[in-house]
């Protein structure tokens, strides 16, 4: 029996030799062990980086006109949604696939893959504000006109006397504080040193703590381009420049120099970038009692002679290359008038055509119309939002960017009087006084409609 086994077992053996020697001639391999390692690891990266390469290539050859760095850099930093994006043949750069993709738009993300937002204290300094929300799928930008806190003032006594709540109404404050953004004018110096400029009839001045008033007030955005930003000098507008710098509101209209002035600033809320650009019409002939911004001098960016207005309109070019939306803030028109002047007019088609989405004006102390340049709207005036005691028709606009788009501007009626400022209930007679005057002095078919809702008629 023993015998019989292993006659068997040699002969099973040499049936394994045989079968292993079938294959002598051919390239040797690996074994099992080898194989399933290759297959998990090598394999699955050479896989891995053809996709990745793959996906790059697709980007780049898209319309959207990305550069391969940048398309790497998509592809290392959000992977799976690169791979997704790569799959739409036809994008541009202000395409809402990258919002829809990546939660934020082109120009956001080439902010994020230069560096230039990675700290919020260097992007400030830069000129790039970053807000951060809480619902970036519905944000309200809130715009209102001019603030005085000259000393002396009603509405600085007001405020020493009883805080935000002297100056505004409890509504109007939560307006003002709930808006993802809030941008105003800054009407007076905020310095104690200069002397008030010569023959000039009015000219404002403010402690500089009172910077911390308007940073109560929910403000994010300040302009200095207007007509008052000078009336003490240059040491007092140097001052003032730097008491709303190092408040951490963002600085429009002027700077320490032309290049200063000139640079178009950002603010980036809800992965949406939005350039801000202020400047002033006003002493547009006769002797220029607020200074503009010279190569080596400070001042504010002004737009009234020729040579100005293409500066500002170059600027609107480039912001418009640079982000989602442009929005121009312009001093202009004549105090007092509700009618539409002819060079706010001219101003504001010049606006539109360079790329501006929506122009936002002040000056006049009252409310005036509203009218489209092709897609883009024109509310003339905001009038005065906390000025003086005289008794002013006023407002706040809002602009509603819903998931990542310009949604509708809508006006807030208010009053100001006595140094305080209130939001109208829809229905009571000064509001439908607003809305009046709004209708009555737009044009190109644009109005609003009962709710203050900007419409084409």
């Amino acid at each position: 029996m023993k015998n019989i086994v292993l006659s068997i077992i040699i002969a099973f053996s040499f049936i394994l030799s045989s079968c292993g020697n079938v294959n002598n001639n051919a390239t040797p391999t690996t074994s099992n062990d080898s194989i399933a390692n290759t297959t998990s690891e090598e394999i699955s990266e050479d896989t891995s980086e053809d996709d990745f390469n793959n996906t790059v290539k697709r980007l780049v050859s898209s319309n959207a006109k990305i550069d391969e760095d940048f398309a790497a850099w998509l592809c290392n930093t959000y992977p799976d949604e690169a791979t997704l994006f790569s799959a739409n043949d036809k994008v541009t750069l202000k395409s809402d696939a990258w919002r829809d993709t990546f939660a934020k738009s082109y120009y956001v993300l080439r902010d994020e893959y230069k560096g230039v937002i990675s700290d919020k204290e260097k992007a400030f300094d830069s000129g790039i504000l970053i807000i951060d929300s809480e619902n970036a799928d519905d944000l309200t930008l809130a715009f209102a006109g001019d603030i005085c806190f000259e000393d002396g003032g009603s509405p600085g006594y007001n405020y020493e006397r009883n805080g935000l709540k002297g100056c505004f109404s409890k509504d109007l404050i939560k307006l003002m504080k709930s808006a993802d953004m809030f941008m105003a004018n800054n009407e007076f110096t905020l310095s104690d040193r200069g002397a008030p400029q010569e023959d000039k009839k009015y000219t404002f001045r403010g402690n500089p703590k009172k910077i911390k008033w308007i940073k109560k007030m929910g403000v994010d955005v300040l302009s200095v381009a207007n007509n008052h930003a000078y009336d003490y000098g240059e040491e007092s507008f140097i001052d003032t420049y730097n008491n709303i710098a190092d408040s951490g509101i963002l600085l429009v209209g002027g700077g320490m120099n032309l290049e200063d002035a000139t640079t178009v600033k950002y603010v980036i809320i809800g992965g949406v970038k939005i350039a801000l650009i202020a400047a002033t019409q006003i002493e547009n002939w006769g002797v220029v009692q607020t200074k503009g911004a010279t190569e080596t001098t400070p001042g504010v960016l002004r737009c009234a002679s020729e040579s100005e207005i293409k500066r500002v309109l170059k600027m609107i070019k480039k912001a418009r290359k640079n982000s989602d939306y442009v929005i121009v803030y312009p001093h202009w028109g004549i105090e007092y008038e509700e009618g539409l002047q002819e060079q706010e007019r001219s101003l504001a088609a010049a606006f539109a055509k360079a790329g501006a989405n929506v122009i936002l004006g002040g000056h006049p102390h009252c409310i005036q119309g509203v009218e489209y340049y092709g897609d883009t709207l024109c509310c003339y005036s905001l009038s005065n939002f906390i000025f003086n005691s005289k008794s002013i028709n006023s407002t706040v606009i809002t602009v509603s960017i819903k998931n990542g788009k310009l949604d509708k501007v809508k006006y807030n009626p208010c009053k100001t009087e006595g140094g305080y400022t209130w939001l109208l209930d829809k229905g009571d007679s000064n509001y439908n006084n607003i809305i009046s005057i709004i209708n009555k002095n737009s044009s190109g078919g644009a109005g609003v409609d009962e709710d203050g809702v900007v419409v084409r008629k």
